[in-house]
């Protein structure tokens, strides 16, 4: 059953999981977006009753970064499960690389898909900011998003969902909106104060040995940390 879903920024998505796709695989990364998208993945499963619906997890750990994201998305899943009451995660793929990188990721999907692990992959990408949006970090400098946006992500309107060869699936539903819309589902499924806690958006390249605190320090400078706080008001 597609679910109509908006913010205050004129930004809508039509959410909806065929029923069709049985086998759900969702990238969590432990970051703000993918978490959110996870959580609604699991409560659109239990709100239409798709018992017959499984979902997998696949998250990078990356040396560079000490693995955290593995551990933030454990965090997710497992909050998730708790506050839904609802559990349809069959396994947690966590594979372990050198670095995060696009490659990695696909690699992973097209084994998934080939294994008949999953039918359709959910990712939790979204478009850069579509307005001016000047931040301030943590030096004092004041950036504008807009401007420094990621190449990769997309700069018009491109399909949510993607279908290829053999019916592969490729589910994208925050694609033609920014971080705001974001933080509006954190607002509307109930989750500001219990789930967002439990992510991490910085990727900034920690220096030295494993120290478990600069987990719970963003850096205030990179990007990924501006468009949160821009979104959100905090790192």
């Amino acid at each position: 059953m597609e679910m109509k879903l908006s913010d205050n920024f004129g930004q809508s998505i039509d959410f909806d999981i065929d029923p069709k796709y049985k086998k759900i695989g969702v990238n969590l990364s432990g970051g703000a977006d993918s978490a959110i998208l996870f959580y609604m993945v699991c409560e659109y499963l239990k709100t239409n009753n798709r018992t017959d619906t499984s979902v997998s997890v696949m998250s990078c750990a990356n040396d560079l970064k000490h693995r955290w994201n593995v551990r933030k998305a454990a965090d997710v899943i497992n909050y998730t499960i708790d506050k839904l009451k609802f559990n349809p995660v069959d396994t947690h793929y966590s594979y372990y690389r050198d670095k995060q990188e696009v490659g990695y990721f696909h690699e992973i999907e097209s084994k998934l898909f080939v294994d008949n692990r999953v039918e359709m992959i959910v990712s939790g990408i979204t478009a850069n900011p579509w307005v001016d949006a000047n931040i301030v970090d943590s030096k004092g400098r004041t950036i504008n998003l807009n401007e420094t946006g990621l190449h990769d992500r997309n700069t018009g309107t491109s399909d949510e969902l993607k279908v290829g060869d053999g019916g592969l699936a490729f589910y994208t539903p925050f694609i033609n909106t920014d971080k705001r819309f974001v933080a509006a589902m954190y607002d509307h499924y109930g989750v500001r104060d219990g789930l967002f806690p439990l992510t991490r958006s910085c990727e900034a390249i920690p220096e030295g040995d494993f120290n478990p605190e600069f987990e719970k320090e963003p850096c205030g400078t990179c990007w990924w940390c501006l468009e949160r706080k821009w979104a959100f008001g905090e790192f």
